[in-house]
């Protein structure tokens, strides 16, 4: 009689943990969806207008190599935010993780907003009006990105203290404006180091009223022109380890002047391309 009973336990317990099992996997993300936890993505997204929305402290966002697709670039906007779209997008939360997948075709692929220590790595941000749209906010990282052939590459508006590191901004378009493949705008403090800028229509790096920045060991390959500073006062070299930027147009053996107003100089510029691991 026991051992029945203990058997019929047992079948009930395993009745239940199996649907808790096929309940998760069958549970998938959808467009528009609200995560407050830690969620992987189990299939490609086609959406209209919202991907995902992030809203609670703390979650991993891990795209599971899949792609968020988004209707398209929508109309020209710069420096505002382009709302018609958006792939991610995440409001006045902290410690966010994003990762390891691909946000295509929309207004603004990835957003942040008042946002503090958030994380994008290895994420791919392509064929967007804007590939990443830092607004306000302190402290995020965008690392190992790839932000390719959108109209604008990378944006920071009104923010301070993040870094970029190891990621590849290649090929934005012209839009009127349009075109390069970081603007820092109205943003101090920033630190840009590790990167590969090559092939936007406009400028590589573009400093609006921006102060501050640390800037070096990047390579500035065939923007068009690689780099203009407004201000002139941030920083285009590491000057503990007197390192600074490849530039593709830098002739000769002397200090690289940075294009712009402020004439700031790169006072130790890479004679070639620096090494920057798989990223190249």
């Amino acid at each position: 009689m026991l051992k029945s009973v203990l058997s019929w336990i047992s079948v009930c317990f395993f009745s239940v943990f199996l649907s808790l099992q096929l309940a998760q996997e069958a549970f998938s993300l959808g467009c528009s969806d609200t995560l407050r936890e830690s969620t992987t993505l189990k299939s490609d997204l086609t959406c209209s207008e919202v991907g995902l929305v992030i809203d609670a402290d703390g979650v991993v966002l891990d795209l599971g190599g899949y792609t968020v697709r988004g209707p398209g670039r929508g109309q020209w906007v710069w420096p505002g935010r382009a709302l018609s779209s958006v792939g991610v997008r995440i409001t006045g939360k902290s410690g966010v993780t994003i990762r390891n997948g691909r946000v295509i075709n929309f207004a603004t692929g990835i957003l942040l907003e008042d946002t503090s220590k958030i994380t994008i790595e290895e994420v791919t941000s392509n064929s967007n009006h804007y590939g990443v749209y830092l607004f306000r906010g302190k402290g995020n990282i965008l690392s190992k990105a790839n932000v390719s052939d959108n109209i604008y590459g990378l944006h920071l508006q009104d923010t301070q203290e993040n870094h970029v590191a190891q990621s590849v901004f290649f090929r934005s378009h012209y839009g009127s404006p349009g075109g390069y493949g970081i603007n820092l705008y109205r943003s101090d403090r920033n630190t840009i180091t590790e990167n590969r800028v090559e092939l936007n229509e406009n400028q590589g790096i573009w400093l609006i009223d921006s102060r501050d920045n640390e800037i070096y060991r990047n390579n500035f390959i065939r923007n068009s022109p690689n780099a203009v500073d407004g201000t002139g006062v941030n920083l285009w070299y590491d000057p503990e380890r007197q390192k600074g930027n490849y530039w593709s147009d830098h002739k000769g053996s002397g200090p690289y002047t940075v294009g712009g107003p402020g004439g700031a100089k790169d006072l130790y510029p890479a004679s070639e391309e620096i090494p920057l691991g798989g990223i190249n």
